[in-house]
């Protein structure tokens, strides 16, 4: 196989039309467009190039996409993957979540037709640097503070108002080329290189630093961080924690470590230890993106998890499907059942706001509430929002 395409683009579709107006606009804007209208040129050109971004068709005469995608994924493809296709959405979802099982950059998926305007946009944006991440740019990052943080609200009920308590904690990287990048694009690499512990122990240090500075300047905020399998495994992990806790004096209550289950399902007693060692430290602990992939009903009792994150997956099909606003509602209805504290991710509209309030959901994430923010401008959001929430409260009880 070639070096990476820095600037190409893979389609795969047996439209004729659809491929002549996509290689059109490539030429047009400036970049490469390699076409495959069968499976055996699908193959044949991946032999020989590796694009920055694929857009598969899903229903093809001589290879269907899941075909496709495990191809793509038996060659350890780095590409981005982007489905197009005229059937339903919730088969879109499924192929997707598919190729995320296989270890590709599954992106959001269209639904055919594809607008004009909108397929141009998303060729456009994948324009430019898109060789693979080396170790040596993540060693820099960490050694030269490239990488941030930005904290995404988490709403939560408080009487008759919905108040910021928390925020989640998520890691950038302020890459001096290729811009901000999100975490999905380096952490498989952090983790190829053995970096997650050095990488942990940043995430930790900047916010609980940031909170310590908040709870200083009377903003109380909740803070949660996502936990990695290699750290849920390391024994002397509670102790380092403790040590960074108390140098920023932030109590342990104001710190949930969010665990997703396959994190957690390696010695079910190394794991239970860890878990043990950090509740009784009084970290709260939430079991993440519950209710898809391999999620387990005995996790909620085996483990001292306190809150429940449903995974977003569901929670943006609530609207469309029948069958995932039955589950959402009735694994609210479980957790509450379990004392558990049951928070949505993941919420896109105020429809799905509205919903997920009237089923009985306690706390409520998404871009709706608000996208990750800077911890200056999240500091301004807080306490606008609050601001406003404690006087429509005053307004209802008078």
């Amino acid at each position: 196989m070639s070096v990476f395409d820095r600037n190409s683009r893979l389609v795969v579709d047996d439209d004729q039309e659809l491929l002549a107006l996509i290689a059109e606009l490539g030429k047009r804007n400036g970049y490469a467009v390699l076409t495959a209208d069968t499976g055996a040129s699908f193959k044949q050109i991946l032999s020989e190039h590796q694009p920055s971004l694929v857009l598969l068709d899903l229903q093809m005469a001589d290879m269907d996409g899941v075909e496709a995608l495990r191809h793509l994924a038996s060659l350890g493809s780095k590409a981005e993957v982007m489905l197009m296709s005229g059937m339903d959405h919730k088969v879109l979802a499924t192929a997707r979540q598919f190729g995320l099982s296989m270890g590709l950059q599954m992106q959001a998926a269209m639904q055919k037709p594809v607008r004009i305007v909108e397929l141009e946009a998303i060729l456009a944006r994948h324009r430019g640097e898109r060789s693979p991440l080396m170790p040596e740019d993540l060693r820099r990052a960490l050694d030269e503070y490239e990488l941030t943080l930005h904290y995404q609200p988490i709403l939560r009920r408080s009487g008759h108002a919905m108040e910021i308590s928390s925020v989640e904690a998520l890691v950038r990287w302020q890459h001096p080329v290729r811009g901000l990048l999100y975490a999905g694009e380096f952490l498989p690499l952090v983790e190829r290189e053995n970096l997650m512990t050095e990488l942990t122990d940043f995430v930790l240090n900047e916010s609980l630093r940031q909170v310590g500075h908040w709870h200083a300047r009377g903003l109380r905020l909740g803070l949660a961080v996502n936990l990695a399998a290699r750290t849920v495994s390391d024994l002397n992990f509670p102790d380092r924690l403790s040590r960074v806790l108390q140098e920023y004096t932030v109590a342990p209550g104001s710190l949930c470590f969010e665990v997703t289950e396959a994190a957690a399902v390696g010695d079910l007693k190394l794991v239970m230890d860890s878990f043990a060692r950090l509740r009784v430290k009084g970290v709260q602990l939430a079991l993440d993106d519950f209710g898809v992939g391999t999620s387990s009903l005995t996790q909620l009792y085996k483990m001292p998890y306190n809150i429940l994150k449903i995974d977003q997956t569901l929670i943006g099909e609530m609207l469309s499907s029948r069958q995932a606003h039955t589950v959402v509602s009735a694994l609210i209805d479980l957790g509450h059942k379990l004392s558990l504290t049951v928070c949505a991710e993941g919420i896109e509209s105020e429809a799905v706001y509205s919903q997920l309030d009237k089923l009985g959901c306690d706390c409520f994430q998404g871009n709706y509430l608000s996208r990750p923010l800077p911890a200056v401008a999240l500091e301004n959001f807080v306490r606008e929002w609050n601001a406003a929430q404690q006087i429509t409260s005053n307004l209802l009880v008078g």
